[in-house]
């Protein structure tokens, strides 16, 4: 690669890292506005949301803390209007995420269980989005339901203990402590969590929880959940089949 090239990629990487910094530093700020309460503060935070979002339309974060902001102002509808454009711009599952403690919050599971299934009538293929429903169900005691979205997303992606640690916890909640007792098993035989984590693109630091900002090689807006369980080529036998599962 000639010199000049060299030097533009890396002035343009520096430019970008310094961007991110500098929004880096205005959600921080706008995180203390939004902490401390009160009105002032949160108008304060709510306009350096806007300014993060208007300086950068791709920084997710951002999108993330103006639900936030609207939510502590009282304006929960909005903040919902937010991470749900948000979730249908961007597909990223911290945006369903939010909406699930929205609306559980409000006792309106209702609108909530809608969200997902337009959301997965429209991206059918998404089998993280296809397992927080699975979770959604087993939580609103949907349990055939949860079964049935458990049995699509073994058809497309390979085991995973999380998947076995959520048929457990369904199979728990119908008392049928035997097939609890042998998914509870293949959590441990699996390698990997028993949930599904976050990771940081950059450096593969994992997470529990989404984070903004990676503590680890100080990257913004890099967690996702982990790439090596995605779907692969050679589909492994689905749940129904394994146990005999009414489809």
């Amino acid at each position: 690669m000639p010199l000049s090239i060299l030097k533009f990629t890396k002035g343009k990487q520096t430019e970008e890292e310094e961007n991110l910094f500098y929004l880096g530093l205005k959600y921080q700020r706008a995180r203390d506005l939004l902490s401390r309460g009160g009105e002032q503060n949160l108008e304060n935070a709510l306009k350096e949301s806007k300014e993060i979002i208007r300086e950068q339309k791709t920084f997710q974060p951002g999108f993330v803390l103006l639900g936030d902001v609207y939510l502590r102002m009282g304006r929960w509808t909005t903040a919902g209007n937010v991470w749900g454009k948000s979730f249908t711009r961007f597909k990223s599952i911290v945006f369903i995420l939010r909406l699930e403690d929205l609306y559980l919050s409000r006792e309106d599971p209702s609108t909530l269980l809608r969200i997902y299934q337009r959301a997965l009538k429209h991206d059918p293929e998404n089998w993280m989005l296809a397992f927080f429903y699975a979770k959604l169900c087993l939580r609103l005691e949907m349990l055939d339901e949860a079964l049935e979205e458990i049995n699509e997303i073994s058809l497309r992606v390979k085991d995973f203990p999380a998947l076995h640690r959520l048929l457990a916890e369904i199979f728990l909640h119908k008392e049928d402590f035997s097939r609890a007792a042998q998914e509870f098993e293949k959590t441990f035989e699996l390698s990997g969590t028993s949930y599904l984590s976050f990771f940081c693109t950059a450096c593969e630091r994992e997470s529990k929880e989404w984070v903004a900002y990676c503590p680890q090689c100080h990257q913004w807006s890099t967690y996702t959940i982990k790439e090596a369980e995605k779907a692969i080529s050679s589909p492994s036998p689905s749940f129904s089949e394994r146990f005999n599962l009414p489809l």
